[in-house]
């Protein structure tokens, strides 16, 4: 049950063949006790049966679990409001085709008639009921806060998702032709539009990027959506969306003209002037063109609404409640990536907008006197920047072929003894460079034909999209507490961790401007997939340091900085006399 909080299992271990002797049975020392996450000690209970294994909830394991109910909640709500969408573009798409010139307002009534029957309510909760499953299907496979801007064409899910898009197009346009008693439910009409259905539902999902993100603007209110429909922007939308459906409508036209060349003859290129067939199939693949873009962006601002979360207070809270655990420290500090965007966009909005919050960022933990929220915050931060860092460091390494010395634990062709050496010994005794294999390992499987086809459509990243988001927003948040903790911070907190934090961030810009020179001279443009990835973290970084500079400005001096620390604030805030 979420919530509740498990003890973890104590066993008692008595050794008393070696502990206690035959005579001093009276004698017993306590036992000792092992508090471990799973214990494995299996004691017979009174039917002579082993007791399983018990596994301890902690208290991230609750925040996680929270998460995901909350999540799924998110996600059914989402799905249903896309199926409710799919319903209402298609009674308006089967309105405008039923409207006859010669008699407008008898045919909309006939169409509006049509829904009022009884009898047609439940083909349309089926419909509707089918397209809910399809999109709670297409947001639990694609959407991820950690997915690429472009899906790969060879990845099995990508062919599963177009499949599934081809089959709910398929029933869209099927059902909308039979409700309209349409003379294009002929086998060779219904082949062409299929074949432009198919180009499509490769369309949406090979050319829309489906990360989970903020959105720009809230929309929560009838006024804000009555804004969004008549911006400008809404306009460019409805522009691409025709610009995506002619390509599968001049696929469509195109089969259509020879596949009636080959059963009909000649008489089939009169659809070059079939202005109905013209106007069906475009205005098909046009509005679901809008159902999936909208999909996408109600999909973005249901799930991804920000989530609020408080501050541990100053005082100890021996029994907390289930709430009272989901502080803002706690969440930072979990695993679950997408719970970690939350968490670090809540913490740039504590430093930009919510001075009350910041307060008890600043605050002094009791009893002791102790900066716990900073520290738990500060730590948190520099975390990711550290990790940001030292991908850097390794990627540029890597271009510009670094020495033993540079191997750490983790590089298996590193030498043992070297990793227990100092530094300056390892330069000295590791001074050969580090050289690609030239054979491949026999246990290797060896790379066929197809693979070597598809190797370039997904290179490596040195930095994933997720990675760089998260290193731009913990930058944000962490520079922007230093920046208003000149005013705010009571205590001094933060000034006792000023320097670390400012040469931190010198540092990692120095190594991506080493990065980037490296990968200039080294790499090939083509092999650049992650430039606006390293662009977005170094925007935030450089801004982040000129926030700094511009808020302390000379008290900078008195922190004893490097050199390199120095000349990097001189080149990125233009500061010659600092």
């Amino acid at each position: 049950m979420l919530g509740d909080f498990a003890s973890p299992s104590s066993s008692l271990l008595v050794e008393n063949d070696k502990i206690f002797s035959s005579g001093s049975a009276s004698r017993r020392l306590p036992g000792i006790s092992k508090n471990v996450s799973m214990s494995h000690t299996r004691s017979p209970n009174m039917n002579g049966s082993f007791s399983r294994p018990t596994i301890t909830t902690t208290i991230f394991d609750q925040i996680i679990n929270w998460f995901r109910a909350e999540l799924f909640i998110r996600t059914r709500l989402a799905a249903a409001a896309c199926a409710f969408l799919s319903v209402l573009i298609f009674s308006f798409f089967k309105v405008l085709l039923s409207c006859s010139v010669w008699s407008p307002f008898a045919s909309v009534k006939g169409a509006i008639f049509w829904f009022i029957f009884p009898l047609h309510w439940f083909p349309m909760a089926a419909f509707g009921a089918f397209s809910m499953a399809v999109i709670y299907i297409m947001i639990t496979q694609l959407f991820d806060v950690d997915q690429l801007p472009r899906l790969s064409p060879t990845n099995l899910k990508t062919i599963l998702a177009i499949a599934l898009e081809f089959a709910h197009k398929m029933v869209f346009t099927i059902f909308l032709l039979y409700t309209t008693s349409s003379y294009y439910q002929t086998r060779v009409y219904l082949t062409s539009i299929s074949i432009g259905c198919l180009v499509s539902s490769c369309l949406v999902v090979l050319r829309n990027d489906f990360l989970l993100r903020f959105p720009n603007s809230k929309i929560d209110s009838i006024r804000s959506l009555i804004s969004a429909i008549t911006s400008e922007s809404f306009l460019v939308f409805l522009k691409n969306c025709a610009i995506e459906a002619s390509c599968p409508f001049g696929a469509t036209v195109a089969l259509q003209i020879v596949l009636g060349l080959i059963f009909v003859g000649f008489r089939s290129l009169l659809v070059v002037f079939d202005a109905v067939f013209f106007f069906t199939v475009f205005s098909n693949l046009f509005c679901q063109h809008i159902y999936y873009k909208l999909s996408i962006k109600i999909t973005n601002q249901i799930i991804m609404t920000p989530i609020q979360f408080s501050l541990p207070p100053p005082y100890a809270v021996h029994s907390p409640t289930p709430q009272q655990t989901r502080t803002l420290t706690n969440v930072l500090e979990t695993s679950d990536k997408q719970l970690k965007v939350f968490a670090f966009t809540d913490l740039r909005d504590v430093a930009w907008n919510d001075a009350k919050r910041r307060q008890d960022v600043f605050s002094l933990s009791q009893p002791g006197g102790h900066p716990r929220n900073w520290k738990a915050i500060s730590a948190a931060c520099t975390n990711v920047l550290e990790e940001f860092n030292s991908k850097i460091v390794a990627a540029s390494a890597r271009l510009t072929g670094s020495s033993w010395a540079d191997h750490d634990e983790d590089d298996p062709s590193a030498p043992k003894d070297m990793l227990l050496m100092p530094q300056k010994s390892r330069d000295l005794a590791f001074p050969r460079q580090r050289q690609a294999p030239i054979f491949r390992p026999l246990t290797a499987p060896a790379p066929n034909k197809w693979s070597r086809k598809i190797a370039p459509i997904a290179p490596a990243l040195v930095v994933s999209r997720y990675e760089a988001h998260l290193c731009a927003l913990a930058a944000e948040g962490l520079y922007m507490l230093v920046v208003d903790s000149l005013h705010e911070d009571r205590y001094g907190v933060v000034q006792k961790d000023l320097k670390d934090l400012v040469s931190l961030l010198c540092r990692v810009l120095l190594n991506i401007d080493t990065f980037e020179r490296a990968r200039a001279s080294t790499v090939d443009r083509s092999d650049r997939g992650d430039v606006t990835f390293l662009r977005l973290v170094h925007t935030s970084l450089l801004s982040s340091l000129k926030r700094v500079h511009s808020a302390f400005g000379p008290h900078l001096r008195s922190l004893k900085l490097s050199d390199d620390d120095i000349r990097t604030i001189r080149l990125v805030c233009q500061a010659e006399d600092f």
